[in-house]
């Protein structure tokens, strides 16, 4: 797992925050097309783990919700079946925000 990608989500999502993909990718060295992979291993884990999808706090700049793989994979988890987009992310943001605010 990539620790530091890891790390700086968890921060995000203490601070109750979001934060663009391509901060991220700047903030922990990497090539902002490489995201997709180290975000999934960590949605995995966390999802193991019991937890909350953590990567729901990277998200599109100009949208402001992540890109469509994270819906495919919470679709894949079984963790997500409807066609709302907008209100999972919403919903899910809230629980990893109130999960981690408090760990």
């Amino acid at each position: 797992m990539h620790q530091a990608l890891y790390e700086k989500l968890k921060e995000i999502a203490r601070a109750r925050s979001k934060i663009a993909y391509s901060e991220l990718a700047e903030s922990v060295h990497l090539n902002r097309r490489r995201l997709g992979p180290p975000l999934e291993e960590i949605c995995c884990y966390e999802h193991e783990q019991g937890r909350p999808m953590l990567s729901v706090v990277a998200v599109h700049k100009q949208s402001g919700i992540p890109a469509k793989p994270f819906f495919d994979l919470a679709r894949s988890l079984g963790l997500y079946n409807g066609d709302n987009d907008s209100e999972f992310f919403t919903d899910e943001l809230r629980i990893v925000h109130e999960y981690w605010s408090s760990h």
